[in-house]
């Protein structure tokens, strides 16, 4: 951690000589979280810039990068896997970024702050971000729960664990740790919330709904549905005891259905997570930084970008339900052929959705995209997505990278069985 925290320092000296630096992050909860953290770290240190939010590195982003002429460009949770396009800008260049690290271009005019540099896994985008801003001044320090909360978009605790120094800072800035239900949804309808709970027998909305009617807990509050939030303590109490038989029925063992719950003036921060994700797969960047930082009128529009994105997922999910012939197993992993009817902005979140109920653990979504076909692959272990994904994809025509457990990329319309054929031949051999 220290060559790293060298790095930061030296990247922070850059900032401060900067006049007009331009910020550039990624688009999900890691990429937001990641962007808030350096607005707010930029504005105490008095800097003028600009934030762009992107999906990826095009040359279109770099020309109107150029364009700007700043005389410093910063890229957070992005461009580590860019190296090669990242030659076109003349700047002065930071990356603070958490992913694997494509063509190790050297590039004189380059810091370049990640953690695979060092074998250091338990730091995501928004943790990166957080090293240099702390570096830049101690006053940041209060960033480190958007860290966290980046971190857990990014799924870091389950693969690798928070880093301590960050939670530690955190912890110290207000969050709490408490053990609870491993649900995901605390203000969605409490059926909905089951119905994701990784419990087969809760998979459908009328066997979690059933579930709930025979323990006792009412559905409703007049008209509204009931959530986690709602609950009393001794139902509560009577959902857990009644969750942990039926894990157990379902082969499932009771600590399972247990984790840290991790909360911050209030908020649950998976829940905020999952709101920041929203923000950025419906394109509204502004609301998500704008969360990040307490605004008051970000606030206020987050009920209407949950509600659109719910509608999509619920859209999408509703497609996958009745065009089974669209999802097919071949080899050791199952394949999602969305065309257009799932938006490329959520077919990663399909994905991940689909394969919990995979018993392979592997689904790969493709759907159409600006750029050709947008791929998205999760696996719930002993198999490298970034690795296969990014030979997959490069053998397609396209390129792709991530995690091992998550993964994506991009390849040309028209090639999908070409990477299907590629995926399924690298996946046997590394098996």
């Amino acid at each position: 951690m220290q060559r790293m925290t060298d790095l930061a320092k030296k990247a922070a000296e850059e900032i401060k000589r900067a006049e007009k630096i331009e910020v550039v992050s990624h688009f999900d909860c890691d990429g937001i979280a990641s962007a808030a953290i350096m607005k707010r770290a930029l504005e105490r240190a008095g800097k003028s810039f600009g934030i762009t939010v992107a999906k990826q590195i095009r040359p279109e982003l770099i020309e109107q990068t150029r364009e700007k002429n700043p005389e410093l460009v910063i890229f957070t949770d992005l461009g580590s896997g860019y190296l090669e396009e990242l030659e076109r800008l003349d700047c002065r260049i930071i990356i603070a970024d958490h992913h694997i690290i494509k063509n190790d271009v050297k590039l004189k005019n380059l810091i370049h702050i990640n953690p695979e540099l060092f074998r250091i896994k338990t730091l995501s985008g928004a943790c990166v971000a957080y090293v240099l801003a702390k570096e830049l001044s101690q006053q940041n320090k209060d960033l480190a729960v958007l860290a966290i909360v980046g971190a857990i978009g990014d799924m870091q605790e389950y693969e690798y664990g928070f880093h301590p120094e960050i939670l530690k800072d955190a912890e110290e800035n207000g969050l709490k740790k408490e053990k609870g239900l491993r649900l995901f949804g605390r203000t969605r309808p409490l059926h909905k919330t089951l119905e994701y709970s990784d419990i087969p027998s809760l998979s459908s909305e009328s066997s979690a709904i059933q579930f709930l009617s025979s323990i006792g807990i009412k559905l409703k509050n007049g008209s509204e549905w009931r959530t986690l939030n709602d609950l009393t303590k001794e139902e509560m109490q009577t959902l857990s005891d009644k969750l942990i038989l039926e894990a157990v029925k379902n082969g499932r063992k009771s600590g399972d259905i247990f984790n840290d719950i991790y909360t911050h003036n209030g908020t649950e921060l998976r829940e905020f997570a999952t709101l920041l994700n929203a923000c950025g797969r419906t394109g509204k960047y502004e609301t998500g930084i704008g969360l990040c930082l307490g605004d008051a009128d970000a606030k206020k529009k987050s009920a209407s970008v949950v509600s659109e994105y719910r509608k999509q997922i619920a859209s999408a999910l509703g497609w996958a339900e009745k065009n089974r012939g669209r999802i097919f197993r071949k080899e050791a992993a199952s394949f999602i052929l969305a065309g257009k009817n799932i938006n490329e902005n959520i077919i990663g979140t399909i994905t991940s959705i689909l394969a919990k109920s995979e018993a392979g653990g592997i689904m790969v979504g493709m759907a159409d995209s600006e750029d050709g076909i947008k791929v998205s692959a999760r696996a719930a272990g002993g198999a490298d997505m970034n690795s296969i994904v990014s030979k997959a994809a490069e053998e397609a025509g396209g390129f792709g990278g991530g995690h091992e457990r998550a993964a994506g990329g991009t390849i040309p319309a028209g090639s999908e069985e070409k990477f299907i054929e590629a995926f399924c031949r690298i996946l046997e051999n590394k098996n």
